[in-house]
């Protein structure tokens, strides 16, 4: 901010963080040694919280969400195996053989891979023995699917202390909306049905990332969730600035996830936002009934409502959700356990 000398009008920069809020400081001119009045002007409640963050010398929600980003790599989300492989599936001259070698390379993902395309839910219980053979069975969708699920499963299967998750739950609640997700996607639009799985697996993976700094202020948290009855989402956003789900939008970018799955997951709790966007309706939609079908995790369940214009775009009726979701926990029953 500028003040100005009422005696000799020479003008001064001052940066606003400097001056409390709700106080004002006396000055002297420099040039006529007048005195000064100035007042710190009306700050937003996030930037007052910034502020007093870098005056306490701790890192402001931006420089802790560049960090983050900087070192989310070295976290043992998804191997990159999985997502050279991933990345292979989404060519158009993929050739099996090729991709069950990537397969064998890792023997941790190729025994996950068979495990799970011998469930009842991809219908090769008992019959699958090799890696290729499992190939040629799935085909290329189906064997999309499978990876990920294989890549992600250590990841999404452990303990989240800031969030107070238990072991196994995470896990849990993102098949459920996976496979929440692919249904509602044969509903409207079966051609967005492998993407609907692929972000619904992975829509919460910002939570893993986030947990340890959660951790760190938990206690204030849930200060604040219960004295103001606010959701876990707004306490993300009252302490660090951003939500789990954009932070999962920007580890999707830099895996280079195609631009539809990171917009879904970006907007997943609020698809309003989305422009109409029907991957992050449906996202949203399937997140809901995962948590009605009991496959959730959060205190906060009971504040977590449906948007209703993700019930008209979908073109569903509340008579449709409890099949839905039963479909849903049917799928993950077929999975097996951890």
């Amino acid at each position: 901010m500028e003040i100005e000398c009422s005696g000799c009008r020479a003008r001064y920069a001052i940066k606003d963080e400097l001056i409390p809020s709700g106080r004002s400081l006396r000055l002297t001119c420099k040039s006529c040694k007048a005195p000064m009045a100035v007042s710190a002007p009306p700050r937003p409640a996030m930037q007052a919280r910034q502020a007093d963050t870098v005056a306490q010398g701790k890192e402001s929600p931006a420089d802790l969400k560049k960090k983050i980003l900087k070192h989310f790599k070295d976290l043992p989300l998804v191997p990159q195996v999985v997502l050279e492989i991933q990345s292979q599936l989404a060519q158009s001259n993929v050739t099996m053989q090729k991709v069950a070698r990537m397969i064998e390379t890792d023997p941790g993902i190729a025994s996950k891979v068979l495990r799970i395309a011998n469930s009842a839910y991809y219908g090769a219980s008992g019959k699958t023995a090799a890696v290729m053979q499992a190939c040629v069975l799935m085909g290329i969708k189906g064997l999309s699917e499978v990876v990920l699920l294989a890549g992600t499963e250590e990841a999404l299967s452990g303990k989240l202390p800031g969030y107070g998750y238990d072991a196994g739950e995470l896990w849990k609640h993102s098949l459920a909306v996976a496979f929440g997700s692919k249904i509602l996607a044969h509903r409207c639009a079966s051609t967005l049905s492998s993407a609907a799985h692929t972000a619904g697996l992975i829509h919460d993976i910002g939570k893993i990332i986030l947990d340890p700094h959660v951790k760190e202020r938990k206690q204030p948290i849930a200060d604040f969730m219960r004295q103001r009855q606010k959701t876990f989402l707004d306490a993300e956003i009252e302490f660090f600035g951003f939500t789990h789900a954009e932070l999962a939008a920007e580890v999707c970018s830099a895996w280079q996830f195609p631009e539809l799955i990171t917009k879904a997951i970006r907007w997943h709790h609020d698809p309003a936002r989305s422009h109409g966007d029907l991957l992050a309706n449906i996202l949203h939609m399937a997140d809901h009934l995962a948590l009605m079908g009991g496959a959730g995790y959060d205190d906060d369940d009971a504040l977590s409502e449906v948007q209703k214009e993700a019930l008209s775009l979908l073109h569903l009726k509340q008579a449709d959700l409890s099949e839905i979701v039963f479909q849903l926990l049917e799928c993950v029953n077929q999975i097996g356990p951890v």
